[in-house]
């Protein structure tokens, strides 16, 4: 329970999560599971109807989306995207990201992201990019892409996880077995302390 209650976003996590009749989550990675599976469902009846009509895509598939602009994002440098309009530096497209742009602009308009201003949109918070883009990640490995080729892209020449990926670093440890050993093996302190042990 400390570490539920240590952290005001997971807190109100905890709330959402469990005051919808939830049963209590065992770890901190099942909640924020939970949390981000809770923020991708539209509850508005109307607004559910109006995206059913455009939108096939189910939960899954909608926090893989979610989790590839996270995961672009945070590697990047970014701090988010452009919907409309004029993108620049700091806000990308959204065809920069590689990935099916139907998906991506259907992940940005659930509440896992904000408008921040002029049709620019970021993660509501960075732990939920966080552990969004690493939860993708571990998709890719699993898919073949080998853990050191994306470990590479969060650590330094030195191998070491660069202090703004270590949230990013400590859930790919969370999420992928084939990432985990050599994570915990360069940041211990990290894994446990930003991830889920």
């Amino acid at each position: 329970m400390g570490v539920f209650l240590e952290n005001p976003q997971t807190l109100r996590f905890l709330a959402e999560v469990v005051g919808a009749g939830g049963a209590w989550p065992e770890s901190r990675k099942e909640l924020f599971e939970k949390a981000c599976e809770k923020m991708v469902r539209e509850h508005n009846e109307e607004h559910r109807a109006a995206r059913d009509c455009q939108n096939t895509l189910d939960s899954g598939q909608l926090l893989d989306a979610a989790g590839r602009l996270c995961a672009v994002q945070l590697i990047s440098g970014a701090y988010g995207y452009a919907r409309r309009g004029e993108p620049g530096e700091k806000y990308p497209d959204l065809d920069q990201c590689g990935y099916d742009l139907a998906a991506l602009r259907s992940a940005l308009a659930t509440k896992l992201f904000k408008g921040v201003f002029d049709n620019r949109f970021a993660p509501i918070h960075r732990h939920i990019a966080e552990f969004l883009a690493a939860r993708y990640l571990a998709g890719v490995i699993e898919e073949g892409v080998p853990a050191r080729r994306i470990i590479a892209l969060i650590t330094g020449r030195d191998g070491i996880v660069v202090t703004e990926m270590r949230g990013l670093s400590a859930w790919l440890a969370a999420h992928s077995k084939d990432a985990r050993g050599y994570l915990i093996e360069q940041d211990p302190v990290g894994v446990g302390l930003y991830g889920d042990i």
